[in-house]
C-alpha cells in the first residue's frame, strides 16, 4: 500500500523584535540655579549688574549641562 504524503507550509517563524529606548530625561537648568549661581558671581567678583551676573551663570551652567549630557552619551555607547 502506498501512503501519499501531502506537502504543507511551514509556518512562518515569527521574530519579535525588542527595541531599545532610552528615554531622555528633559535636564535643565532651572532659574533657582540660575539665581543661585548669580548671587555666588556677585560674591565672587563684587559686580551689582545682576544683568550680567545673571547671563554668566545661565552660560556657565548650561555649559556644564552640555558637558555633562556628552559625558553620558560617550559612557551609554560604550
Amino acid at each position: 500500500m502506498t501512503t501519499k504524503k501531502t506537502k504543507t507550509k511551514a509556518k512562518p517563524k515569527t521574530v519579535k523584535t525588542v527595541k531599545k529606548t532610552i528615554k531622555k530625561t528633559a535636564v535643565r537648568v532651572t532659574n533657582e540655579d540660575i539665581a543661585k549661581r548669580a548671587y555666588e558671581i556677585y560674591l565672587e567678583t563684587g559686580n551689582n549688574n545682576e544683568l550680567e551676573n545673571w547671563k554668566l551663570a545661565e552660560k556657565e551652567l548650561s555649559k556644564e549641562l552640555s558637558k555633562k549630557e556628552f559625558e553620558k552619551t560617550l559612557d551609554s555607547s560604550l
